[in-house]
């Protein structure tokens, strides 16, 4: 049963990845939090990611170069650092308090991934210095590394950071390989500190291809939908998943 309920989760997280370029991994490790462990659900998620991921840049590949090699490198050092704390904690910590950060990481990244959607058509001015944003990649990347290795979940502090001040398109091309990248990092140390054997390979063995043809389903739908409702809906599930989670954990 949990593989087919892994498998539907799969499709549906990577049709909204594919649609819209982000909401993955809030769907993804929101709902299925609420059957398997955090310890479970973390790592095969790292590895959908790095299927799902890799699918949205080959169906953007036109937008590659779009990517800020300078936010690149300004991240890349506080994700692997804060990503490797992350999966440090998530292997020795007790499971239940990542089950309820996870549901607080779910609250928060909707808000954001619907508060993302809604100003899509606008750019957002920044005023801060280089400085100043030099700050907020460094600490942001380790925040979001931390994130991502303990629950899994690490576009939200991404979002804040690389949100203001860009387009769509140089935000989604950014973004995505910065996630991608960081995936590629958290996948062998999970497997490193053994977080995936026996069933979680099971499990990503069947999440994978679901993944990728999530992916390149919401790819097509993206020319055939309008973004703005289907951000709230995704958003109202999320909060649905949100209070369950956080029942569950009570």
């Amino acid at each position: 049963m949990e593989f087919l309920l892994v498998g539907l989760l799969a499709v549906a997280a990577y049709t909204i990845k594919g649609t819209t370029g982000l909401g993955s991994a809030i769907v993804f490790v929101g709902v299925a939090a609420l059957f398997l462990s955090p310890r479970e659900v973390v790592p095969v998620a790292a590895c959908l990611d790095v299927a799902g991921g890799t699918a949205v840049m080959w169906l953007s590949r036109a937008q590659v170069n779009g990517y800020e090699k300078r936010v690149l490198v300004t991240l890349m050092p506080g994700i692997v650092i804060g990503s490797l704390v992350g999966a440090a904690m998530l292997a020795i910590l007790p499971s239940k308090p990542f089950g309820i950060a996870i549901g607080i990481m779910v609250l928060g990244g909707s808000y954001l991934y619907l508060r993302q959607k809604l100003l899509s058509a606008k750019v957002i001015e920044s005023d801060s210095s280089s400085t100043s944003e030099t700050q907020k990649l460094v600490w942001g990347g380790l925040v979001s590394g931390i994130f991502g290795g303990s629950v899994g979940i690490d576009g939200p502090p991404l979002a804040v950071i690389l949100g203001p001040g860009r387009g769509k398109a140089q935000f989604r091309s950014t973004i995505t390989l910065v996630l991608l990248l960081a995936d590629l990092i958290r996948v062998p140390t999970f497997g490193a500190l053994g977080l995936l054997r026996g069933p979680s390979l099971m499990l990503v063995a069947v999440g994978v291809p679901c993944a990728i043809a999530g992916t390149l389903l919401g790819n097509r739908l993206m020319t055939l939908m309008s973004e703005r409702p289907f951000a709230i809906l995704v958003t109202l599930l999320m909060l649905i998943s949100w209070v369950e989670l956080l029942i569950h954990n009570a």
